[in-house]
């Protein structure tokens, strides 16, 4: 494991129980404090790159795990946690901005590859009031989710337990529990559905 840290007060926990960390990068930006990387055992990455900026932030990977992605934090008490037996098979890009964005993965998720923001990339406000129109917001995946290849799911995403995202479908509301979800903007096709590996 590759770890670079310019900051102050952070650590990694579990590194020792990760398989083939060598594949894991691992960057705390001068602006992070007491930041942490937390690791459960059984967890084989392929590729894993982790990046802290701003205090007080949260990573961390239950166990049972095969993980290959990104996660930038930028974010004062920002966190993600991919809950047990989470596991990619392809690439993953999480990005959080705003200070207490959070991104929740469900246990024994199955993900082909997606990106998830919790924000806009650029703050936007209304010229007569100066209130602020697109604040940004949480997202979670339920339990035994299955996301399909090139989905990208934005700030209030919430999929429940068992569902099905199509491939390159685009998320940014609640979805019902098991239910095939496909489509820009995604919506529900079917529901009472399960599915099996």
């Amino acid at each position: 494991m590759k770890i670079e840290d310019k900051g102050r007060g952070n650590r990694v926990v579990g590194a020792e129980l990760v398989k083939d960390s060598a594949n894991i990068t691992v960057v705390f930006e001068p602006q992070a404090e007491n930041c942490r990387l937390v690791f459960k055992d059984d967890v084989v990455s392929k590729s894993l790159f982790v990046r802290f900026a701003g205090k007080d932030q949260r990573v961390k990977f239950e166990g049972n795990s095969r993980l290959q992605g990104r996660i930038g934090l930028s974010g004062e008490r920002a966190s993600v946690v991919f809950r047990r037996g989470a596991r990619s098979n392809g690439s993953f890009f999480c990005a959080l901005k705003e200070a207490g964005d959070s991104i929740d993965i469900g246990r024994r998720c199955l993900i082909a590859s997606f990106r998830a923001r919790t924000s806009d990339e650029h703050k936007i406000f209304d010229i007569e009031t100066g209130d602020r129109i697109n604040p940004s917001g949480n997202i979670k995946i339920g339990d035994d989710v299955w996301i399909g290849e090139d989905v990208l799911l934005l700030k209030g995403t919430d999929i429940g337990n068992g569902s099905i995202i199509g491939a390159r479908s685009i998320v940014n509301s609640a979805c019902p529990a098991n239910s095939l979800i496909v489509g820009t903007p995604a919506r529900v096709v079917r529901s009472g559905v399960r599915w099996e590996v």
